[in-house]
């Protein structure tokens, strides 16, 4: 520290000097800057020079002064670390605690080979699998008389009460389902065959009937054991999900056939996003996709490319994609825009002697 202190103390002496004074204080100066940089000089030789190099080209180290080899500037020497490391060409550490490797958030990686990859960005929007939908309809004509699911959104699980249904044509059938087992039972002991077997077809097609109605085969058991003909039959959900639409009222007429609910399940979602075309060629059926959404900011859910649009968009010169994208906890809601992202391995390209062909060349 004493090589600032005289530098000052010198310009102090020369402030506010009698002009026949000046040529004696310039020396005085002269002589003090003379004295630090003589300092400076021996100071620097004491240091051990690690090596040289160039200031715009840190890669490049010689053992010896000179010039660089790519942009021919002088190189400048590097010197050990230790006392004065501070100073232009010599090497500076910095350590940090684990605590403060925290606080300011620095991370640190092994250094190693790692693939080259392309990232294709899009933006998307989740849509319901239309696999995993199915509408619960009436079996049968007759009047609801009960609702279990009396609103959307609703979530179903396969096999779940879903609409108490009077029908007269039920009814009908379940008569005659009985007295074909009545007369299956008297023909029993007939010595024609013939009569037998009809008994028995017709036993057959009464049971198929009630099937078609949507009766199962535990309430056919139940009609054969107890013959109670029962004037209500129940409609149950088709699949496990979430009820996306409601059309059924307590006290509707409903035909046979007709839609009472829509159920989706939201366990697997659609993304559809559109490619441009100059991208199209790298993409390909069962590339892993990254997908993230501001609602969840930090979280990202991961899918693969299904299915390409075979033909391409003319307005907009792009081609739709359609992922699956597994959605267990629920998060994703279908009309939800998302961010998309592709990363495609160079090794997924081909090659062609030492180049790498995208199929854009």
């Amino acid at each position: 520290m004493i090589k600032p202190v005289v530098v000052i103390l010198g310009i102090l002496l020369c402030t506010h000097v009698p002009d026949g004074v000046e040529t004696h204080c310039n020396a005085s100066l002269q002589g003090v800057l003379n004295l630090v940089s003589s300092a400076s000089a021996e100071e620097i030789k004491e240091k051990k020079i690690f090596y040289w190099t160039c200031g715009m080209h840190p890669s490049v180290k010689m053992d010896k002064p000179g010039k660089c080899p790519i942009c021919a500037m002088d190189l400048i020497s590097v010197y050990e670390k230790g006392a004065g490391a501070e100073e232009a060409g010599a090497l500076a550490t910095i350590e940090l605690s684990e605590r403060a490797r925290k606080l300011a958030q620095v991370k640190t990686d092994v250094v190693g080979f790692r693939s080259l990859t392309k990232d294709i960005y899009t933006v998307g929007i989740i849509e319901y699998d239309e696999r995993l939908k199915a509408l619960v309809s009436a079996w049968i004509p007759g009047r609801i008389d009960k609702l279990f699911v009396d609103f959307t959104g609703t979530q179903v699980v396969k096999g779940e009460s879903m609409v108490w249904i009077y029908s007269p044509d039920l009814v009908s059938t379940q008569e005659e389902y009985l007295l074909a087992l009545e007369t299956l039972e008297k023909v029993t002991e007939s010595p024609f065959d013939e009569v037998i077997n009809g008994a028995k077809l017709l036993v057959d097609a009464s049971k198929r009937r009630l099937l078609w109605w949507g009766v199962t085969e535990k309430q056919i058991e139940e009609l054969t054991k107890d013959k109670k003909i029962k004037q209500h039959t129940v409609i149950y959900a088709s699949i496990s999900g979430i009820v996306i639409e409601k059309k059924a009222l307590e006290g509707q007429y409903v035909m046979q056939g007709e839609m009472l609910y829509t159920v989706a399940d939201l366990l697997n979602v659609w993304m559809k996003a559109n490619i441009y075309e100059y991208e199209m060629a790298w993409i390909k059926v069962g590339q892993e996709v990254e997908v993230t959404t501001p609602a969840y900011p930090g979280e990202a859910f991961i899918g693969k490319i299904a299915f390409i649009e075979p033909f391409l968009d003319d307005k907009t010169r792009s081609v739709k994609i359609r992922c699956d994208i597994p959605n267990h906890q629920l998060k994703l809601k279908p009309s939800m825009y998302v961010n998309a992202r592709i990363r495609i391995p160079i090794e997924e390209l081909d090659k062609q002697g030492q180049n790498y062909v995208s199929g854009l060349d």
